[in-house]
């Protein structure tokens, strides 16, 4: 997280959640780095258009990701973050996303009842180790620090380790927001882009 006091006394704070296994699963792995990649969402807004209510929809998400084995609390923050991206029109990060955190949470691939820790702390910047936890509880945690920071110091710098796919950036920005503050939210991910005068993927693409 970084925060700093601008001229007109507001806040900006940031965060930068490192998602390194936000693709786990080899066999996704090769589906994302094929055409069909660039076809995600286009697929997923062909479908037909279903209406539910958000807080609903967020419980039935939640119940599913629990019984794939994450606990009641991680559940309900990582689809918090999923229905979000839904209802901001982002369905390449909504609700069609809750099958892969399941299928990481049944084949142990993800901690879903880890609880992250400041494994650094110094000032206005800290490191949280995620532990392997969901990237939502994760970035929650980095969130959280950030702003605190970000009014003791002016500015917080939080980076994050050992997490997973944190969802829609926006939505942690917003989390900031809505303390009043202005934040910067972004992650790593599989490289997808060939960087100029390279010939292989080296890059990640902007997250949504």
């Amino acid at each position: 997280m970084v925060a700093v006091t601008t001229p007109r006394s507001a806040l900006l704070a940031g965060v930068a959640i490192g998602a390194a296994a936000a693709v786990a699963l080899p066999a996704l792995l090769r589906h994302l780095r094929g055409a069909a990649a660039q076809k995600g969402t286009h697929a997923v807004r062909a479908g037909a258009s279903v209406r539910i209510p958000r807080g609903e929809l967020t419980e039935v998400v939640a119940a599913c990701l629990q019984a794939a084995g994450a606990t009641a609390a991680h559940a309900q923050a990582s689809a918090e973050v999923l229905v979000f991206a839904d209802c901001r029109g982002i369905p390449s990060h909504g609700v069609n996303r809750a099958d892969f955190y399941a299928a990481e949470l049944e084949e142990k691939l993800v901690d879903g009842a880890a609880e992250p820790v400041v494994a650094v702390d110094s000032g206005c910047c800290a490191l949280v180790d995620g532990r392997n936890a969901l990237g939502a509880v994760v970035s929650r945690r980095a969130m959280e620090l950030a702003v605190s920071k970000a009014r003791a110091h002016g500015v917080g710098w939080v980076v994050c380790k050992g997490s997973n796919h944190f969802g829609a950036a926006g939505y942690w920005a917003e989390q900031a927001a809505r303390e009043h503050l202005l934040a910067f939210s972004f992650t790593n991910t599989a490289p997808f882009m060939v960087p100029t005068g390279g010939r292989t993927r080296a890059v990640s693409r902007p997250a949504a």
